[in-house]
């Protein structure tokens, strides 16, 4: 099954005055960022079961469905799993995915950002990959969860970590685990005891396989299968003909 977490409040966007979720945006082929980020996966669509876990405050499930069937996502393979409050993190939001939902422990995962165009995505089993794996791409910046590549083993992770640039190795946010079960514990070692407020990320759970002796390998994948509109500043630099006072994206006025 592959996840969709989308239960956060876009406080990047919202800061910088837009009016909406950043899945809301308009892309340049006239969809919306959801349905653009979702397409990256329709070789998949006839044969995955897709789960979108959402704020019920920001969205619902009719509008989703509909959105979904409009890019070719057949409904029996649209399930949806609200939360009625912001989540701790992407993390938490696809441990909420896992238990409200259909999903089936033993199966394996897939889970996506829902601000990032991938271009035809392709499993990494259809390529003789191991289950646990993340996707990885060069680019600049610190904020990113980065891959430390093993020294001897290739396409192996020697650390996974969050915005710590140990490495030019930046995850693109798409995370493979060999099972819904694997993933639930992972999340326990990991993230359940005394809470804080640091985020719960996804990235930093394959630490665990590692620090065990499991294997979790990444694919470095060119810069150009990938758009990336997480936060402002890149949503703009995609878009690039924005004009000021624009209110179909959401948005007040540019600052």
């Amino acid at each position: 099954m592959f996840f969709f977490p989308m239960a956060g409040l876009s406080s990047r966007f919202s800061e910088a005055g837009y009016d909406k979720p950043k899945y809301y945006l308009q892309t340049r082929g006239g969809l919306n960022l959801f349905q653009e980020s979702l397409k990256g996966f329709s070789r998949y669509f006839e044969t995955d079961d897709f789960c979108f876990v959402y704020l019920d405050s920001l969205v619902d499930s009719d509008t989703i469905r509909t959105w979904s069937a409009t890019v070719g996502l057949p409904k029996t393979s649209c399930h949806t799993v609200s939360v009625s409050k912001p989540t701790r993190g992407q993390a938490d939001t696809t441990r909420h995915g896992i238990l409200d939902s259909t999903c089936n422990l033993e199966d394996p995962i897939v889970i996506f950002n829902i601000d990032t165009l991938y271009h035809d995505f392709r499993k990494a089993d259809d390529m003789n990959i191991a289950a646990n794996y993340l996707d990885v791409t060069e680019l600049p910046g610190d904020h990113w969860s980065f891959v430390d590549p093993d020294p001897v083993r290739p396409n192996m992770a020697r650390r996974v970590v969050e915005k710590q640039r140990i490495s030019n190795l930046c995850s693109v946010g798409l995370y493979s685990f060999g099972s819904a079960r694997l993933f639930l514990d992972l999340y326990a070692n990991l993230y359940e005891g005394e809470k804080t407020e640091t985020e719960e990320y996804v990235a930093p759970m394959y630490q665990g396989l590692i620090d065990a002796g499991e294997p979790v390998r990444f694919r470095l994948l060119p810069r150009d299968q990938f758009e990336f509109l997480g936060t402002p500043q890149e949503y703009e630099d995609y878009i690039g003909d924005c004009t000021p006072n624009r209110d179909d994206n959401g948005r007040r006025d540019w600052k």
